[in-house]
């Protein structure tokens, strides 16, 4: 539900919303053990807020990138 709220308000170009609600949506399908759904809402918001600039949020989404890269590699 989180997810296509997200999708709607990306549709919307209303990013700052769309961001929270991926975040959200990927800490319920992590919590529901379904790591790879939730590692592509990670991502989902990681790109939005590089999509929308929000440079201040750059070392987390460098975090989320290598936290994601290092479950891959092992």
């Amino acid at each position: 539900m989180a997810r296509d709220c997200a999708q709607k308000l990306e549709e919307d170009y209303d990013y700052e919303q769309a961001i929270e609600l991926y975040t959200k949506a990927g800490q319920l399908y992590e919590m529901d053990n379904q790591a790879t759904n939730g590692q592509s809402m990670h991502l989902k918001a990681c790109e939005l807020q590089l999509q929308s600039k929000q440079w201040s949020n750059l070392p987390k989404c460098i975090k989320t990138y290598e936290k994601i890269a290092k479950k891959y590699l092992s």
